[in-house]
């Protein structure tokens, strides 16, 4: 799960324990310059989708459900672009 901008991944809390409940094995991320990351000087969705395809990597997610919540949102469209198949 991927926040707004000025977001980071306590704002998830809520739905990451949702989700958990309903059986599903729950991630938020805080993106690079949010939350407990350092600070960027510039950033692209392409590069915020890398970091993201990091993280499942890192998990071996095969079939990860991405979800964002405005810029976080289209952070998501552009990883499902680079990799349709998960």
């Amino acid at each position: 799960a991927g926040g707004g901008i000025g977001g980071a991944a306590r704002a998830w809390k809520l739905q990451v324990a949702r989700f958990a409940e309903a059986g599903y094995r729950t991630l938020a991320l805080d993106l690079p310059g949010y939350g407990a990351r350092s600070p960027v000087t510039a950033m692209r969705f392409e590069d915020l989708a890398s970091d993201v395809e990091r993280a499942v990597d890192a998990l071996a997610l095969a079939k990860p459900i991405l979800v964002g919540h405005s810029m976080g949102g289209m952070i998501a469209q552009t990883a499902m672009r680079r990799r349709p198949s998960g």
